[in-house]
């Protein structure tokens, strides 16, 4: 029996009683530390690197006249860095290389013509990039990409809309490897980047917008 005596020296029982915790502080310090725990060792979310699934994938363009509209596609381009974050596409990033001389708008004249000093100049510039600064989520299937377009030696900021698609696809060991498609389209100014070639009067003349579309199928590491 607990004595409630309280003796010089020695807790009475009501006061060793009272200073038990409670189950409801028992069960909050347990669960601070579970959340404690849980903080320490969870994996956090990363980036990791894809590849592009050529065989799917491709960057072309599209330039408007009065009477007519050309489509291009880049035949050479290589992804230099494509560090895509599955969970959280904010801490993506991406840069692509185009090899400008490889334009293919199925018709020589027109293409040797587009690469020499009146359009593109692909011996001075020969490469054409975009690098982006930043990621940013409009909804789940929904990017905008900002970063720097570099064509003809001029680098101008420009902001992508793309859709995304994400898949995870099953492998024969039994585990998933993800597969993103990355779809964009943006209208650019030819003129501010250098390209300022006008036709002759015996010619449509062609319009300053000038479109450019990528799709690109991107897969992760096994």
């Amino acid at each position: 029996m607990l004595s409630v005596a309280n003796t010089k020296g020695r807790m009475s029982g009501t006061e060793a009683f009272m200073r038990i915790p409670s189950l409801s502080s028992l069960s909050s310090l347990v669960i601070a530390a579970g959340l404690l725990v849980s903080t320490q060792f969870a994996t956090p979310a990363h980036a990791e690197p894809f590849t592009a699934d050529k065989a799917h994938s491709r960057i072309s363009f599209m330039a408007y006249t009065k009477l007519f509209d050309t489509l291009g596609i880049f035949d050479s381009w290589k992804i230099k860095k494509a560090d895509l974050n599955w969970d959280d596409m904010t801490k993506s990033s991406l840069e692509l290389v185009v090899d400008v001389k490889s334009l293919n708008t199925d018709n020589k004249r027109r293409d040797d013509h587009l690469r020499n000093e009146d359009f593109l100049h692909v011996t001075k510039f020969p490469k054409a990039t975009f690098k982006s600064t930043k990621f940013e989520v409009v909804d789940a299937e929904h990017l905008k990409v900002t970063g720097n377009l570099t064509i003809k030696g001029k680098t101008q900021q420009v902001v992508v809309p793309v859709e995304v698609v994400k898949f995870e696809k099953p492998l024969k060991n039994g585990k998933k490897r993800k597969v993103m498609r990355l779809k964009g389209k943006i209208t650019i100014k030819r003129k501010s980047f250098g390209v300022t070639y006008e036709a002759g009067a015996l010619m449509p003349s062609i319009k300053d917008d000038v479109d450019i579309k990528i799709d690109l199928n991107m897969v992760g590491p096994k």
